[in-house]
């Protein structure tokens, strides 16, 4: 009885708009051949009306108007659902570029401990770990500072706090939205965060590294308030 019941309701749901006009033209054809019916009121008697035409007309027009309104409306929130459910797919699938974007950014991410020449050329994680080897050997070396890794580096932290700011404000359904910061918050903690951790350790008091040191501090602090509003305990 329950799975008859499962699928008239089904049938119904599918068909709901053209069982809807089919009621609501046996009910129009049925007012019509009521009202050109003798009555039983003498003084509500259409059935020798002259005009029967007009009388008919006038009384089934504000009818199909309002249907005609009504359908008309229907049809306008039938479109907006579509248009949201199709811009929602198109944030989507524009956070998840990004995202494979960033993912190639940090795998390309180069640290040379020579010069690119003598193929001492280190990327991804590699290139955090060994930047952080030579880093704790030239802390106080000022020429070090010039070395393009540095650069880097904060390049890679500023396009993570932005694609942040991106999903903020993307039109993306909030589950779209945390499976993408999902992919996110596991590429930062599985391959950045414990050598981003040791950078800040080594950097921090030095003065010629205070602006740099600061800048990653920034970039921490957006990351983690990010997992806690996603991702609260």
């Amino acid at each position: 009885m329950k799975e008859k019941f499962q699928l008239i309701k089904e049938f119904f749901m599918t068909n709901r708009n053209y069982i809807f006009a089919l009621g609501f033209i046996l009910l129009l054809f049925g007012t019509i051949l009521t009202l050109i019916q003798p009555a039983f009121w003498s003084g509500y008697d259409l059935s020798d009306t002259g005009e029967i035409g007009d009388t008919i007309g006038g009384i089934t027009a504000p009818i199909i108007n309002l249907l005609g309104a009504t359908l008309v409306y229907s049809s306008f929130l039938e479109q907006n659902r579509a248009n949201k459910i199709q811009s929602e797919q198109n944030s989507f699938n524009l956070l998840h570029e990004l995202f494979k974007e960033l993912k190639a950014e940090f795998t390309n991410l180069t640290f040379a401990t020579k010069n690119v020449n003598d193929g001492n050329v280190y990327s991804g994680s590699k290139a955090q770990s060994v930047f952080i080897e030579i880093l704790e050997s030239r802390i106080d070396n000022l020429d070090f500072k010039k070395n393009s890794f540095f650069k880097e580096y904060l390049f890679l932290m500023g396009n993570l706090t932005i694609f942040l700011d991106i999903v903020d404000e993307s039109t993306a359904s909030k589950p779209e939205k945390i499976y993408i910061l999902r992919l996110f918050h596991f590429l930062y903690l599985a391959k950045i965060k414990d050598n981003h951790e040791k950078i800040m350790e080594l950097t921090s008091g030095k003065t010629h590294h205070a602006d740099f040191l600061q800048l990653l501090k920034d970039a921490e602090s957006k990351i983690e308030s990010n997992y806690i509003k996603y991702f609260p305990k």
